[in-house]
């Protein structure tokens, strides 16, 4: 199995949704490299009702944040006809 870690700030505060008998967290993190490159990662956490953090108030817009999880890359073809992807992670820890 294979793993990223990233290093980033939330591009918005986290969401909290249900889903059966569990919650997602779900965000989105925006990382740079020393090129000022900039990539952008969905995130989504599964977790039992009753243990989403206490602190996830405290994950808005702009909070540095260190991750661990299993990527994944989805492709899709956008309004103007181009081939577009996103980066999403499935994170574990």
């Amino acid at each position: 199995m294979y793993q990223v870690q990233i290093i980033g700030r939330l591009t918005a505060d986290a969401e909290v949704k249900d889903k059966d008998d569990k919650k997602i967290i779900s965000f989105t993190i925006s990382a740079s490299n020393f090129d000022k490159d900039t990539a952008y990662f969905r995130c989504s956490k599964f977790v039992q009702s009753n243990l989403v953090p206490n602190n996830i108030s405290s994950y808005k817009k702009g909070a540095l944040l260190f991750l661990e999880g299993k990527p994944s890359i989805n492709s899709y073809l956008g309004k103007d006809n181009q081939i577009n992807a996103n980066i999403d992670v499935l994170i574990q820890t």
